[in-house]
């Protein structure tokens, strides 16, 4: 997990700007009974997902 924290004291006065970012990678099977292909098979995908969060906060951080 990354999170930065930018200085907002030149735009914004006494506030706080964090940046939050995960990344998660998973794995699924599946199948689809209502094909006659390879699909019709039990396999598998890779997916990923990447979540990104800014938050300004007016304040010290605790």
């Amino acid at each position: 997990m990354e999170t930065r924290v930018a200085d907002a004291s030149q735009t914004l006065p006494g506030w706080i700007i964090m940046l939050i970012e995960k990344q998660y990678k998973f794995y699924a099977a599946h199948r689809n009974e209502t094909l006659q292909d390879k699909c019709r098979n039990l396999h598998g995908h890779r997916y990923g997902i990447r979540c990104c969060f800014e938050v300004e906060r007016n304040g010290d951080i605790s």
